[in-house]
């Protein structure tokens, strides 16, 4: 006899979220320069304090950051991160450049991101970072 019953109603279905569409460049990064710069998404809890603004509807909320990692440097760089509350994907919070900018949806995401990745900023970050990289690339490790 059955005592219990199963409630959830859950369907085994990935959706695109904000981490998804991070993931997707950080992969993209990570190939296009054959593995010498690697992309890498973080996971972190971030504790909401006063002040923030109300779209946070939980005291700890998802922090995805996005770093740029020279394996051969042994260099973590940390390009962006974004906030968002769990129970809705956007609006978001995106931390870049030393500004704080806001998506209301995924397309207006998308649209930061593509400009994110496209500024002169990051560009200028890329270049010296993989230009280093390529230096030290045949085991010719920096010393500590």
């Amino acid at each position: 006899m059955e005592t219990s019953k199963n409630y959830w109603d859950f369907v085994d279905e990935i959706i695109v979220t904000p981490v998804t569409i991070l993931k997707e460049q950080a992969d993209f990064l990570t190939k296009t320069t054959k593995g010498i710069l690697v992309g890498e998404i973080v996971f972190e809890k971030k504790i909401i304090e006063e002040g923030y603004p109300k779209l946070y509807t939980n005291k700890f909320q998802p922090n995805v950051v996005f770093n740029i990692s020279s394996p051969i440097l042994g260099y973590t760089y940390q390009l962006m991160s974004v906030l968002y509350d769990v129970k809705e994907n956007y609006p978001i919070q995106i931390n870049f450049d030393n500004g704080i900018y806001e998506a209301k949806d995924e397309e207006s995401f998308k649209k930061f991101i593509q400009e994110c990745i496209q500024s002169d900023t990051t560009k200028k970050i890329i270049q010296n970072l993989y230009s280093q990289s390529k230096v030290f690339e045949n085991n010719n490790q920096p010393k500590d």
